[in-house]
């Protein structure tokens, strides 16, 4: 307990830089928290712009900006330590959508149904509201925005490896086909570095990464899920899941993914779109619509010969079945503290980040996906890069995270899982078995199902 006061202190003196403050001063002051990723300027320029304006048409108003450098994981671990003290607790927070209901059920925010309500762009976001909704009905949060996953790759080295480009797969066989003739080529990049003929997130260090870029994006491609809607039980074995282990298991048993090194380092997803991708040492990447942000100018891997070097195809579903190509979303939301002083404060500073104009400047500065109708049609928003269309329709076949409460243990236990795969240590029959039982662990027997398809659990042992 010591050590987590110490840790809080610690953390509000790097993030705010606040002293005590009395009742009234606080009311003036809003606390505005939000994830930063790596070196990029972009967003932290976007926030500092939203920042100028809402101070200039709210007199008196004092928003402190409380960025928090971290990956996925220790984002939300230090969120939470920072909504431990009155000194630190931020009023409105930038968050993934999947902790959305975790934080609904911890008492953190505050329905927003009311006040969105009266707001007259709130039609604008039709659609998104799901991402934000708990299991109560009511809405927690505003999107701000959406983002879409597929195969990057690289054109030069695909086509140096024999394979035709625009490459377009159509069963996971055509991935695997073509990151082996990447790997049989035995391909350098420009700077005599080995070429990973594909990546895909496998190691438990990066959490959601591996279970929602690598994991479920295999899983919408077999037709099984995480979760069964109808039932509204957690499905602890299927094919599907088996078959994703198995994905896995030739990815990594047949050299055609990072080092186990590299797979397990917890900075894997910055290496992989900051330097390994820009310095041409990965032909095919499983990844977000998002990382472009990283290869424009002021990017963690600024490469302004990116459009003319990278592409994007569709993810195929397992055997080219309908609808023949998946992908998975997500993105962040503004939601508003439950114990934020001023609340109706809080939810005006939502409203101005997230109008039109600045939800398109958040789009261009984050590489997101609209959810705001006006925008999506906005030029501005269609002649960003040279593939958001691509990234875009996407959004056609894409599936979104069974977010409850639950959701986050359970996406640890799929990242866990998906480690034992790639070193070796289980097989997909045992790594699934596995995973059914840390799940019905976390959930109780009566919330899991095994699905139809799924294949008898392996003997002890075997």
């Amino acid at each position: 307990m010591a050590a987590a006061s110490a840790a809080v202190l610690a953390l509000a003196a790097a993030v705010s830089g606040c002293g005590q403050q009395d009742a009234a001063a606080r009311a003036d002051t809003l606390r505005v928290a939000y994830q930063q990723f790596g070196g990029g300027t972009s967003v932290p320029e976007w926030f500092a712009g939203v920042e100028a304006q809402f101070e200039e048409e709210n007199p008196g108003v004092d928003v402190q900006l409380m960025p928090v450098v971290a990956g996925g994981n220790d984002y939300f671990t230090k969120l939470n330590l920072m909504r431990g003290s009155e000194r630190t607790a931020p009023d409105v927070v930038l968050q993934d959508t999947f902790q959305i209901n975790s934080d609904i059920e911890a008492g953190y925010l505050l329905p927003l149904d009311d006040r969105l309500a009266q707001w007259e762009d709130w039609p604008q976001f039709a659609g998104s509201e799901a991402a934000t909704t708990g299991r109560d009905g009511s809405v927690y949060g505003v999107s701000m925005g959406t983002d879409t996953r597929g195969l990057w790759y690289n054109r030069d080295l695909l086509e140096e490896a024999g394979v035709e480009v625009p490459w377009q797969p159509r069963t996971w066989e055509d991935v695997l086909d073509a990151a082996r003739a990447v790997r049989d080529a035995g391909l350098r990049s420009p700077d005599g570095q080995d070429v990973v003929p594909l990546n895909v997130y496998g190691g438990s260090s990066v959490g959601e990464v591996t279970s929602m870029q690598g994991v479920q994006m295999l899983l919408a491609g077999t037709g099984d899920t995480l979760y069964d809607d109808e039932t509204q039980k957690w499905v602890v074995a299927s094919q599907g899941f088996e078959d994703s282990m198995g994905f896995l298991d030739t990815v990594y048993s047949e050299d055609l993914g990072p080092s186990l090194a590299l797979a397990l380092d917890p900075q894997i997803q910055y290496a992989v779109a900051g330097q390994l991708i820009p310095d041409q040492r990965v032909a095919i990447a499983l990844d977000g619509s998002w990382q472009v942000n990283n290869w424009q100018e002021g990017g963690a891997g600024a490469w302004p010969e990116w459009p003319e070097t990278l592409d994007v195809a569709p993810m195929p579903t397992q055997d080219g079945q309908e609808p023949g190509a998946v992908s998975m979303s997500g993105g962040f939301a503004f939601a508003v503290s439950a114990g934020a002083p001023d609340p109706d404060l809080a939810f005006d500073f939502v409203t101005t980040a997230a109008d039109a104009e600045n939800s398109l400047g958040y789009y261009l500065a984050a590489q997101q996906i609209s959810v705001r109708a006006d925008v999506t049609d906005d030029p501005r928003y269609a002649d960003q890069n040279a593939v958001i269309g691509k990234l875009t329709d996407l959004v056609d076949v894409t599936r979104y995270r069974p977010a409850y409460q639950e959701y986050p243990r359970i996406s640890n236990e799929i990242s866990t899982t998906a480690e034992s795969v790639i070193t070796g240590d289980r097989t997909p029959a045992q790594a699934m078995a596995d995973y059914g039982d840390a799940v019905t662990g976390i959930v109780g027997e009566d919330d899991v199902e095994r699905a139809d398809d799924a294949p008898a659990a392996p003997e002890e042992g075997s």
